[in-house]
């Protein structure tokens, strides 16, 4: 009886030892799959954060590179190559960043890719900053261009109103006078005999006889005088070829004209007009010389 109370004390005791020991196993088998699993957690943890840290970096790049774009197109291009670079590391760092199991080693290798990525950033900003520079450099060049364009303009427009101004004074200063401009109707006789009168019926001729005053301005070339004769109706008589001149930006019909070549020696000129078949009436009529499209005198005669 006493050796069966002594096994069974044994036994128990074996029991309890196997006990203790399953206990011990249990208890660190537990401690080891908490700690692994805080691993996993750290690790999972780890791998949002660099997910959240990447996806808020990128949004950062690309909304950076969006308030570049838009001031020329040299740097939207350079915008849009970086872009590019840019989203190709990303996809990069996404794909490390989806793998199934993470270690600390590939979370660095991220996480310097994303330093990469800061850098990538920086180096455009400096180019950037290198474009503006020159942009602004640039702009202020051709402000001061536009504004020596502008100086000379308005140089040019001076002397332009200047030497227009000198023209207008010349012109006016050569234009001819005339001086002892007169007209003297005569009828024809036999054989051409002229004789003088203001009788309507006879007469059939008219001189018109004038002396050119000086004008040291004037060119010394030929020139044509034109002579309008004016009916009492207000009428010019035109002549044979029915010629016109201008005169104030209009064409005019002359009565007679001639060619001549100006010596500025108060040389003296005459025109006749024969009537022909022309009828001619009672009253007064006018006579207008031109020249150069001036008027260098006028006079008047009556037919009776």
């Amino acid at each position: 009886m006493a050796d069966q109370n002594k096994t069974n004390k044994v036994l128990l005791l074996v029991v309890v030892g196997v006990l203790v020991a399953l206990n011990a196993l249990f208890i660190s088998n537990y401690l080891n799959t908490k700690e692994e699993k805080k691993q996993v957690e750290l690790k999972l943890e780890s791998t949002e954060i660099a997910k959240k840290e990447l996806e808020k970096q990128y949004s950062d790049v690309l909304a950076q590179l969006d308030e570049f774009k838009g001031a020329n197109a040299k740097l939207n291009n350079l915008v849009d190559q970086q872009k590019t670079e840019l989203e190709s590391k990303v996809a990069q760092i996404r794909q490390m960043l989806q793998r199934d199991k993470l270690n600390k080693t590939d979370l660095d290798k991220a996480r310097e890719e994303i330093k990469q990525l800061n850098k990538m950033l920086s180096r455009l900003n400096e180019r950037i900053d290198s474009l503006n520079s020159v942009n602004g450099v640039l702009k202020q060049e051709n402000q001061g261009l536009q504004s020596d364009v502008k100086v000379a303009k308005d140089q040019n427009e001076k002397l332009t109103e200047e030497n227009t101004g000198l023209k207008n004074v010349k012109a006016v200063a050569s234009i001819l006078k005339s001086e002892n401009l007169k007209a003297v109707t005569f009828s024809i006789k036999d054989k051409g005999k002229e004789k003088e009168t203001t009788k309507v019926g006879s007469a059939n001729r008219i001189k018109v006889t004038f002396n050119l005053g000086e004008n040291f301005i004037a060119e010394k070339n030929q020139k044509t005088i034109c002579m309008k004769i004016i009916n009492p109706a207000g009428s010019t008589i035109a002549s044979p070829d029915k010629g016109t001149f201008t005169f104030q930006g209009n064409e005019t019909a002359y009565t007679q004209k001639i060619n001549f070549q100006f010596t500025n020696t108060k040389q003296q000129l005459q025109l006749v007009w024969d009537k022909g078949n022309v009828a001619l009436n009672k009253g007064n009529y006018k006579v207008e010389v031109y020249c150069e499209g001036f008027m260098i005198g006028t006079t008047t005669f009556i037919l009776r």
